[in-house]
């Protein structure tokens, strides 16, 4: 499994690298994804893209997450809102830059 879009990047999604973590709560230890220098230097890069364009891009999760599933949005206050009102109102442009 895998992108097509990422595989130009060098990294294999179908084929992950498990470790084991600690957990900080218990003695257990948990499976973890190990990440190799090259792969989180690429994470990094990726949200300083998203930094930058936090808010029109959260806009666009929210608005496709109400799209898929509009019962979500009965959990906001801004659950009545659509169209212009909706990302002009006050707490869904908070959420949305969060």
């Amino acid at each position: 499994m895998g992108c097509a879009r990422s595989s130009h990047l060098g990294v294999s999604l179908s084929q992950p690298r498990l470790g084991s973590c600690s957990s900080i709560s218990s003695s257990r230890t948990l499976p973890c994804l190990t990440l190799t220098q090259h792969e989180k230097r690429l994470i990094q890069a990726s949200w300083r893209h998203l930094e930058t364009n936090m808010t029109t891009i959260g806009t666009q999760v929210f608005l496709r997450i109400f799209d898929q599933n509009p019962k979500v949005k009965e959990l906001f206050p801004f659950r009545d809102e659509w169209g212009d009102k909706l990302v002009s109102h006050p707490t869904f442009v908070t959420h949305a830059h969060r």
